[in-house]
């Protein structure tokens, strides 16, 4: 004989597995199910456990159609689901096992019907080795909350896949701001005391994250503004860039630019527009993946870097050099 608290919590258990909108278990059902795990139960009793559901914000549903009986409204709908399910399995930060654990939690908010429509994309993204990275993130979210310091080391990999440690294995001590995501990777921005600016650290390249002090006195941030006057992550002095570029580029650069995008003018053929963003390696790189469909107006560094990039490349493969 169970009590009234375990039936309450097993009837649950039975809407959140079973049912949905378009799969409903009529009282018999639930009472035969409850029966079949050795708990006594009559309509009389599964109405006051329903009853104590709904009454705690349980969103369970009585309906009369598609058949008569109850459902549990979950809190996912499928295409909900699916969206968050793949932007895990899509995070370059996290280790292989912590997104299939978060895709399970995911899909556990949907019922087994439910979950047998999913369809997600394959998991063919490299995710990070860092074993660490939930309990890292964890310390920085409290940093960042009780605005402390910390310190961690901080690695990259050798051409064999080893760490190694940038500072010679020495830890830095920064103060983190804001955790943000880009790419599919999550960036801390941190403040140095020392040198009085802001940086961003891969959080899946950081280890034995710690809270090292007591809070420090607050500068004023604007985290939209420091996103902007990036590109990928990669920092530097913002510059107003200002290109002319073939109209079939049109969608490639609003969905890279979005609002930030300034049009100037407009051909039959091409558009001009300007971005604010630093110049950095990723912005560059990004130009030179549509050659002959980009011009840069300016500023003049970077018409300079373009030019000594095209002069470095007909170097290296001019003459047949390299040919097999």
């Amino acid at each position: 004989m169970k009590d009234s608290g375990e039936r309450t919590i097993r009837i649950y258990q039975i809407l959140q597995k079973h049912t949905d909108a378009s799969c409903i278990l009529s009282m018999p059902q639930i009472i035969a199910i409850l029966e079949e795990d050795g708990i006594e139960a009559n309509r009389r009793s599964v109405y006051r456990s329903i009853d104590a559901l709904q009454r705690c914000g349980i969103p369970v549903v009585f309906t009369r159609s598609p058949a008569q009986g109850y459902y549990l409204d979950h809190d996912l709908s499928i295409p909900e689901a699916v969206i968050l399910a793949n932007a895990v399995r899509e995070s370059r930060s996290l280790s292989a096992e912590d997104a299939d654990r978060l895709c399970d939690v995911i899909l556990s908010h949907l019922s087994e019907n439910q979950q047998e429509k999913v369809y997600l994309t394959p998991d063919t993204v490299p995710h990070a080795e860092n074993p660490e990275i939930m309990q890292n993130l964890s310390v920085l979210l409290e940093a960042i909350h009780r605005g402390c310091p910390v310190s961690f080391r901080y690695f990259d990999y050798s051409v064999t896949h080893k760490k190694q440690y940038r500072k010679n294995n020495r830890k830095y001590e920064l103060i983190p701001y804001a955790v943000v995501t880009s790419e599919s990777r999550y960036y801390t921005v941190m403040y140095s005391l020392s040198h009085q600016s802001f940086a961003n650290y891969r959080l899946d390249k950081m280890e034995n994250v710690i809270i090292s002090g007591d809070p420090a006195e607050k500068i004023p941030f604007d985290l939209n503004a420091w996103m902007q006057s990036g590109f990928r992550m990669y920092r530097g002095n913002p510059e107003t860039v200002t290109a002319v570029f073939d109209l079939s580029l049109s969608s490639v650069v609003f969905d890279q630019f979005g609002k930030d995008l300034i049009i100037s003018e407009v051909t039959d053929q091409t558009f001009t527009a300007s971005i604010r963003s630093s110049v950095t390696p990723t912005l560059i790189s990004w130009i030179l993946q549509f050659p002959g469909r980009i011009t840069v107006l300016k500023p003049q560094p970077l018409i300079d870097r373009l030019l000594e990039i095209s002069e470095s490349i007909q170097n290296t493969y001019q003459g047949g050099e390299h040919e097999q």
